[in-house]
């Protein structure tokens, strides 16, 4: 078989400047606002007679933190694309760092049951509760899109009845959330998912 690796064009992502967003909808609209306040930017600047350019030829001191950031993210995703990350040492395996008493993060008190449950491969109930939960979330939003995409991008009845089960299913998501946030650290608290 031969395995077709995709290319920067075909990666949408790459394209939006820098933009938020879990899904390729949040990012494209993400990007849409960067758009916009940045030709905003632009305007006054040429209306105050500035001959700079926003986010163009200036010198690295005009940059801000998100281009580099997405700069650097572009590369990581171009180096993932051409498999510059594949074979590393140690892939696949628990970094050893973070295994034992080294464990900057886990509780002195804790670390004897922790280390026991990660020896034999279990985790502690809340780690299985977030991975569960942003399981879900993650298929009720791929659900979503898939069905707005099956709609040809308008709101037919049967995207409109996805659309609604995707808020009832929401909801009780949201009470899991509750729930999780009761029995896990504070710093592991997740925030309730809105619509």
């Amino acid at each position: 078989k031969e395995v077709r690796r995709s290319t920067i064009e075909d990666r949408k992502f790459l394209t939006n400047d820098g933009a938020e967003g879990r899904t390729i909808f949040e990012r494209e609209r993400s990007a849409k606002r960067n758009r916009l306040s940045r030709s905003v930017l632009a305007a006054a600047e040429y209306r105050a007679g500035s001959s700079e350019q926003i986010n163009g030829s200036g010198n690295d001191e005009d940059r801000d933190l998100e281009e580099i950031e997405q700069e650097v993210e572009d590369a990581i995703q171009i180096a993932i694309a051409n498999g510059e990350f594949d074979n590393l040492e140690g892939q696949g395996k628990p970094l050893k760092s973070l295994l034992g008493a080294e464990n900057p993060y886990l509780d002195s008190a804790d670390r004897v049951g922790f280390g026991l449950l990660q020896k034999h491969g279990f985790a502690p109930e809340w780690i299985e509760q977030q991975k569960k939960i942003k399981r879900e979330i993650e298929g009720l939003v791929r659900d979503l899109g898939d069905s707005w995409a099956t709609s040809n991008f308008e709101p037919t009845p049967a995207f409109v009845t996805q659309k609604d089960r995707f808020r009832r299913e929401l909801a009780a998501l949201n009470k899991r959330v509750r729930d999780y946030n009761l029995n896990c650290p504070s710093s592991a608290q997740m925030v309730p998912f809105e619509l």
